[in-house]
């Protein structure tokens, strides 16, 4: 299946709807890590140096059949529906190393 980038944007002061939602957010990617499909996935701090860093949006690397089955996979991210994400960009994308 190909790959596809998801590169999701929080809006401001969602840290804490983030941390409600972060089990059910969680466990949605597992299916798809169970699956083998999940190349990366992981929250983009706003900073290294913090303890504990706000959170500006999420980013994955996703295998899926289409864009069109992505998209329809997001709809149903506990982030989008609980207010977290504010913009997501999907875009095809292709692995080069490792």
């Amino acid at each position: 299946m190909p790959l596809f980038a998801v590169i999701c944007q929080d809006l401001p002061e969602t840290l804490e709807k983030r941390q409600e939602l972060r089990a059910a957010h969680l466990s949605r990617l597992q299916i798809l890590q169970d699956e083998g499909r999940v190349t990366l996935a992981g929250p983009l701090p706003t900073s290294h140096e913090a303890q504990t860093p706000n959170i500006s949006g999420s980013l994955f690397v996703l295998d899926f059949p289409s864009i069109e089955a992505l998209s329809e996979w997001m709809v149903l991210e506990p982030y989008l529906i609980g207010g977290v994400y504010g913009y997501i960009d999907i875009r095809p994308f292709r692995q080069t190393l490792p």
